[in-house]
C-alpha cells in the first residue's frame, strides 16, 4: 500500500492496483503520522451506495469512491 494527498484528502494505491479517494463528504484528513507499510486499509460498502474506508490507527471512517 502506498499513499499520497489531493488536496488534504487522502488517495491510497493498495497492492492489488485498486486506487480509492477520499471523497469531499468528510473532512480532509491531511496527513498521515506513520509510513505506508505501517497502514492496512479495508474497504467496505457504506449507505445508499458508498465506500468507507478504514486504516488501522486513524480515529475515524473515511469515504471514498474508487477511481482505478
Amino acid at each position: 500500500m502506498s499513499y499520497q494527498f489531493n488536496q488534504g484528502y487522502v488517495v491510497v494505491n493498495l497492492d492489488n492496483g485498486q486506487v480509492w479517494q477520499q471523497t469531499a463528504d468528510g473532512n480532509p484528513v491531511g496527513r498521515l503520522s506513520w509510513p505506508a507499510l505501517a497502514y492496512s486499509a479495508v474497504i467496505s460498502r457504506g449507505g445508499a451506495g458508498s465506500y468507507d474506508m478504514k486504516l488501522n490507527d486513524v480515529a475515524r471512517t473515511l469515504p471514498v469512491r474508487r477511481i482505478q
